[in-house]
């Protein structure tokens, strides 16, 4: 069991505390926030039964990473997504472990949020966005909460990649299965997270965005 009870967090999500993994510093633990736990705990037999429980939530991060490099093949570009290198235990329970994505110093990448507001989302940078926002097309990656804060900017590789906020949630994977049907949800995920709340143009038809 890897012990991190002496760790402080390096991230806070929704419903994961993200850990540095303690002997590799490329790599990420997430675990599913005590907070969480507890909320989970305390549920009747009804809602055990019709909720699946937070950590099955790992299991469709991996479903799509696997999916994804499936798919791309010879594909000679990063993936928008991280790697998955596997399950752990911890003493804060089932962990995942993935690909940590710096900012070339080796802390944590900044957020696509976090360069608007720092003035540096610039030309270039919508284009290495577009370039994420194509990748997404064309690997059809599934999203589910993709918005400002879990886009980042790898810096390491020159792109932007989503770190949360992937893989089917439906126990019948229609997205997965239907290109079109995903094609549809990203367009208006595009639209409404990010066009709309950045005040930036979507062209739906060439699916870029512009100033």
């Amino acid at each position: 069991m890897l012990d991190l009870e002496k760790l402080q967090p390096i991230a806070k999500g929704g419903k994961k505390d993200v850990y540095q993994h303690p002997h590799d510093d490329g790599l990420l633990i997430k675990v599913i926030s005590d907070r969480r736990q507890k909320k989970e705990a305390c549920r009747g037999l009804w809602e055990r039964l019709k909720k699946p429980s937070y950590t099955r939530e790992y299991l469709r991060e991996i479903d799509m990473v696997y999916r994804t490099v499936k798919k791309a093949g010879n594909y000679d570009k990063p993936l928008p997504i991280p790697s998955i290198i596997g399950l752990i235990h911890t003493s804060k329970g089932l962990g995942l472990t993935c690909e940590k994505i710096c900012d070339g110093h080796g802390d944590l990448a900044q957020t696509l949020r976090q360069i608007i507001k720092q003035g540096e989302f610039d030309d270039i940078m919508l284009n290495k966005f577009n370039n994420f926002v194509q990748a997404c097309f064309d690997l059809q990656v599934v999203t589910t909460d993709l918005m400002q804060d879990n886009v980042v900017y790898d810096r390491k590789n020159d792109c932007f990649r989503a770190i949360d906020g992937f893989g089917e949630l439906t126990a019948i994977p229609l997205r997965v299965w239907f290109r079109s049907l995903n094609d549809r949800r990203l367009q208006q995920q595009f639209q409404v997270k990010f066009a709309d709340r950045m005040a930036f143009n979507w062209n739906a038809k060439d699916r870029r965005f512009s100033f």
